[in-house]
């Protein structure tokens, strides 16, 4: 075998059962460059060599084609507890056979190869994407509240009254209709509350307005959750997976107009500098996020109900421009699916050792 140098690209998918040992684990080889390779006629191999590999869109695991998933660490409390790892490492291989003579009774002389040389270091991966459509103009308000717009959408509710003098509330949650927003920004909302003026006298307490406070009653966050199945199966018809569910986003609010039978707010979520993931799935792995509109009165005698609606969002990692196709454009139709990975290409260069 002539001396050669080989550099290639691996990804790993770690599931981890904690507790009792399970272990899902699969390691792909996902592009591979022979860099270098002595023959009869080349030069010596130089002191340095750069590459450029392109990263596939795609991976298969199990007969099942997923987009290629981010660079991901989480671990999940619980019985059993889980550690969900996916890395990506690029590898080089130098292979310099060296001669070792045979003894002089043996009629020809061999080579035993050795002298193999590994060098590897991990890389983060985040693949990139836009939004489909830029962030709409902002709601109008009216003397009956905000009006309704073709570029934003409604998601109404109600917070159920638990005394019989006092009307139910009807709630008005408005958000782009795309759902899909950029993580760098912040997202746009809108709320309105309706009913008698004697309900809404008495809901005032819950509502909140300014600064976002730990204590108050009213929230718009946006969550993520992340879930793991390192077995995949289903029993009694329940999966057997687990689940964590983080806070990745906080809504502050301020309040906008009143009517007689009305009140309303605006706000924006911003999301933690943190992030760097956008949802996706793979294997027995899936991120996914949702807007959570919630209110939570804080004592038991409150003469109304709690209230909890989710609204599935899709993150992207960049923001809407007017003429993209360098990344992928993540369609408000996606959004029951997962994040899909661009094609990529690792640009660098590496350094050979010589004796």
């Amino acid at each position: 075998m002539e001396s050669k140098a080989v550099l290639k690209i691996e990804g790993r998918l770690l599931l981890k059962e904690i507790a009792e040992g399970g272990t899902t684990s699969a390691k792909l080889c996902l592009a591979t460059d022979v860099l270098w390779q002595k023959d009869s006629t080349s030069t010596p191999c130089p002191k340095s060599l750069p590459f450029s590999l392109y990263l596939p869109s795609t991976l298969t695991l199990e007969n099942k084609t997923y987009p290629l998933p981010p660079t991901f660490d989480v671990k999940l409390s619980g019985l059993p507890g889980f550690h969900a790892t996916i890395d990506y490492t690029v590898i080089a291989t130098i292979t310099k056979p060296q001669p070792i003579p045979t003894p002089s009774r043996l009629p020809v002389k061999s080579t035993v190869l050795s002298g193999f040389t590994t060098v590897s270091t991990p890389f983060k991966y985040y693949p990139r994407s836009r939004p489909e459509t830029p962030l709409p103009s902002p709601l109008i308000l009216s003397h009956s509240g905000f009006v309704d717009a073709r570029d934003w959408t409604c998601h109404q509710s109600e917070i159920r009254s638990k005394d019989k003098g006092l009307e139910s509330i009807r709630t008005k949650f408005y958000l782009p209709t795309s759902c899909t927003f950029c993580i760098s920004q912040p997202i746009p909302f809108y709320v309105t509350f309706e009913s008698s003026s004697d309900s809404l006298t008495s809901f005032l307490p819950l509502s909140t307005a300014g600064s976002i406070k730990r204590d108050q009653s009213t929230h718009v966050q946006l969550m993520r959750q992340s879930t793991v199945d390192v077995r995949n199966a289903v029993i009694a018809g329940t999966k057997t997976d687990i689940w964590r569910i983080d806070c990745i986003g906080e809504g502050s609010f301020r309040h906008v107009a009143d009517g007689p039978t009305w009140t309303a707010f605006s706000g924006n979520i911003t999301i933690d500098e943190t992030v760097h993931v956008t949802g996706f799935r793979v294997a027995g792995l899936s991120v996914k996020d949702c807007i959570l509109f919630s209110i939570s009165p804080p004592d038991r005698r409150s003469p109304f109900a709690e209230l909890r609606q989710i609204v599935p969002v899709k993150l992207t990692t960049d923001p809407w421009v007017a003429d993209s196709t360098d990344i992928q454009i993540m369609h408000h139709t996606d959004l029951s699916e997962y994040s899909l990975s661009s094609t990529s290409v690792l640009n660098t260069t590496i350094a050979m050792v010589h004796d």
